[in-house]
């Protein structure tokens, strides 16, 4: 079935950065936080935060996980919040889902050069970004609804059903079972998960950095 959608502006990576910078000042401010003390509790340089927060520093997923740890929130809350301030009429409606997602939440995974994809609670891929279509080979199509087991390794099948588990379960939020890309190739990785809601389901967010090899 065919993907509908809305035409309507994405927001680019600029806009992006200063929405994301942004919502981290507002929630900074609201702990209390100076710059340089956040800085301090974040592990960065004072600079570094106020370009950030002016939208003028493009920042990784690590980053923004730092960020969200020395505020004590998970960085799917952090991120949510920031999805949430942006306009909801940039809107994108996948029929084969039946869910609308927001342009400014697809664009901000896309920007992202780590493989994310959304788990469901029943193991099965809800969204994977274009870092994935680039590094393992899959389209987006191919990948809705398919168990996150298929695109690991056969010989690794008992060890990413019990990283699975611990997963869903909240038992863990890391993994090191490597992807497999489309043609075959092995492609090691280290994973985060961070457990949130996607069109108000409990999902997993899973962060995978490639390991250099």
């Amino acid at each position: 079935m065919q993907q509908g959608k809305i035409n309507t502006p994405r927001p680019t990576l600029a806009q992006l950065l200063v929405v994301l910078g942004k919502n981290l000042r507002t929630e900074r401010e609201r702990k209390g936080y100076s710059q340089e003390r956040f800085a301090e509790i974040a592990g960065f340089h004072r600079t570094y935060i106020g370009l950030v927060e002016r939208g003028e520093q493009n920042i990784t997923i690590q980053s923004y996980s730092k960020f969200a740890e020395a505020l004590d929130m998970s960085i799917y809350e952090l991120m949510q919040r920031t999805l949430l301030d942006f306009s909801p009429r940039h809107s994108m409606f996948d029929v084969t889902r039946n869910v609308v997602i927001t342009d400014f939440e697809e664009a901000m995974f896309s920007s992202l050069n780590e493989l994310v994809f959304i788990i469901g609670m029943d193991g099965k891929i809800v969204y994977s970004n274009f870092s994935v279509t680039h590094k393992l080979g899959y389209v987006p199509e191919e990948l809705i609804s398919k168990p996150l087991f298929e695109v690991h390794p056969e010989v690794c099948r008992d060890e990413i059903d019990e990283c699975l588990y611990n997963i869903l379960n909240g038992i863990s939020s890391y993994c090191s079972v490597p992807f497999k890309t489309k043609s075959g190739s092995i492609v090691p990785v280290e994973s985060r998960v961070y457990h949130g809601f996607w069109d108000k389901s409990p999902v997993v967010c899973n962060v995978c950095r490639e390991l250099s090899v």
